[in-house]
């Protein structure tokens, strides 16, 4: 059985270049390498916790832009209606 992946992107170490960097997937599934600086330094060790914070807000903001949620159907549709009854009560008396 396969090991289950982390849901939060590592800080790890790129031998080629010495440089500490951390794996970005988006929620199309595309990936991004991060280069954060020299491995184990405090100057890459702060930016990976901003990058993740960045990676967590956006894809809590960008999620599926494309859908709209039945929650927002049915806001909409609420305060629609609430217009409606409001016009027609004030129209009527």
């Amino acid at each position: 059985m396969p090991r289950p992946r982390s849901i939060v992107p590592s800080y790890r170490h790129h031998a080629g270049t010495g440089q500490a960097v951390v794996t970005i997937t988006s929620p199309s599934g595309s990936r991004k390498d991060v280069y954060l600086g020299l491995f184990g330094s405090e100057t890459s060790v702060i930016p990976h916790g901003s990058t993740l914070v960045e990676w967590k807000a956006g894809q809590k903001l960008l999620g599926n832009p494309g859908c709209i949620s039945i929650n927002e159907i049915l806001l909409a549709f609420l305060r629609h209606a609430k217009a409606v009854v409001f016009h027609a009560q004030w129209h009527i008396g």
